[in-house]
């Protein structure tokens, strides 16, 4: 027998794998019931409408990515290694999200984009306190300020790593990523850490 939890992820695999295809806009909640073969009353009952299902989706998006970089930050042996295994937490999540689905929020749904944009600014600080542990132990370039630093990694990532650069642009996510890394992770460290990537090291300058 089916699970309320086992049928609310059969719901929101479902869901992803339509609104990444199709675009949010284009996706009923009829369509959904359709493709799972369930009733669109026990849909219903699992989400109260297109809205939360869409909400709850990206907020786990999110949250999963936010876990992630939380747990390679304490794993990490060092502040150092840390900020580099906190973005391959990043950059390995980037491709499970497609940019259209993230463009549609941010578009059609402000109020979740606010929740997403908390969450992103929550680990944008975790990134901040790692600088400010690193600079303690002195891993950090002269001249390098923590707390700038920070604020312009927030700048980037509400102003430049956004929907509009990914859709308009053609950028991929996980390029975007391992680019911003190399140019932060040179600049801001005295030995810079390398991003592992798919079994391989990319050097970090």
């Amino acid at each position: 027998m089916t699970t309320p939890a086992q049928a609310r992820e059969r719901i929101m695999t479902a869901a992803h794998a339509k609104f990444s295809a199709r675009g949010i806009r284009r996706v009923t909640m009829d369509d959904i019931a359709r493709d799972i073969h369930m009733s669109k009353k026990t849909l219903y009952r699992h989400f109260a409408g297109k809205h939360d299902l869409v909400r709850q989706l990206a907020l786990r998006g999110v949250g999963q990515r936010l876990e992630a970089v939380c747990q390679a930050l304490d794993a990490a042996p060092t502040p150092r290694e840390g900020f580099a295994a906190g973005f391959f937490a990043i950059q390995r999540l980037a491709k499970e999200t497609a940019p259209e689905f993230v463009g549609d929020i941010r578009a059609d749904y402000p109020d979740v984009w606010e929740e997403l944009e908390t969450v992103r600014l929550r680990i944008v600080a975790l990134f901040a306190r790692c600088l400010a542990q690193s600079a303690t132990r002195g891993e950090l370039r002269p001249g390098v300020v923590p707390e700038v630093a920070a604020g312009i990694m927030q700048v980037v990532v509400q102003h430049y790593m956004v929907p509009e650069t990914f859709r308009g642009a053609g950028v991929d996510p996980r390029a975007a990523v391992i680019t911003w890394f190399t140019m932060l992770s040179a600049g801001l460290f005295r030995d810079p850490p390398q991003l592992r990537l798919d079994d391989m090291d990319l050097p970090a300058s």
